[in-house]
């Protein structure tokens, strides 16, 4: 009897990873949504197959859109600086900047530029510039809004990435993170030179970057301390992912959500 209250005790005191999800809205859209941002003000940005970005700000502030299908597919949208929002179409080499209402204010192709090679991803900088990975040249440089190199990387040769593969990248606490998925995350620092690469599984898909690298693998959303050791930088957020669902963080209110393709949005209760 003293053994089965023991273990009575042990389980209902035992941390729960079982996920509560609460439906909080749905937002009809007329083609398959494929990726949920959130900026610092908890803005909602969604992307849809047709390349159509829809801003949606819940807090009474309007819905806005821009789509443009001469570009190709989008490779990132960046909304670090939500009043100079990033959007770039890798396929063409050309990089937009949109205003706070989805207003294009700026284009940029690298095709013409001369001192830049294949830019095969980019983010926005922490001093308001933008950092691009110009695979061509093995750099990772820092441009401005018009093309012109304010910082320029070394030369590295370890940075190994598939051509048929998405490559993203992000900028947080003085370093700038590129990776694809089946890749390690490779760092560099506020120069642009190479530091290091973060070995996460084989099979775990980026979700987003800031104080830590959150990722999902095999059925967890985990997140990865890269300020510690590795053997105690990793741990478990939540468990009982299934594959198809796809996740989004809010960080300026510290919530997850998952969502589906017709942008059914669901918070988790932890």
């Amino acid at each position: 009897m003293r053994l089965l209250f023991s273990l009575f005790i042990i389980l209902f005191t035992l941390p729960s990873f079982a996920q509560r999800w609460e439906e909080v809205d749905s937002m009809q859209a007329h083609d398959q949504i494929t990726h949920i941002v959130f900026d610092n003000l908890s803005t909602r940005y969604l992307i849809t197959n047709s390349n159509r970005i829809i801003q949606d700000n819940r807090s009474g502030g309007g819905t806005y859109e821009y789509q443009n299908n001469r570009l190709g597919k989008i490779g990132k949208l960046d909304i670090t600086n939500p009043l100079k929002i990033l959007v770039y179409y890798p396929l063409f080499q050309t990089l937009l900047t949109l205003d706070n209402t989805l207003s294009q204010t700026a284009l940029l192709s690298f095709s013409g530029n001369t001192n830049i090679g294949t830019v095969r991803a980019l983010c926005r900088s922490a001093d308001n510039y933008i950092w691009i990975y110009d695979e061509s040249n093995r750099l990772m440089n820092k441009i401005d809004v018009g093309g012109k190199i304010i910082t320029r990387g070394i030369p590295h040769y370890t940075v190994l990435l598939d051509t048929d593969h998405e490559v993203v990248m992000w900028q947080a606490n003085g370093f700038v993170f590129l990776t694809q998925d089946g890749k390690p995350v490779y760092r560099f620092d506020q120069f642009g030179k190479y530091s290091d690469e973060i070995h996460i599984p084989a099979d775990a898909h980026i979700v987003d970057i800031k104080d830590y690298i959150y990722y999902t693998s095999d059925g967890d959303l985990r997140r990865y301390d890269y300020t510690k050791f590795s053997f105690e930088a990793d741990e478990v957020v939540l468990r009982g992912l299934q594959p198809s669902d796809n996740l989004a963080i809010d960080f300026s209110q510290n919530i997850i959500y998952r969502y589906d393709e017709h942008a059914t949005l669901l918070r988790w209760i932890p």
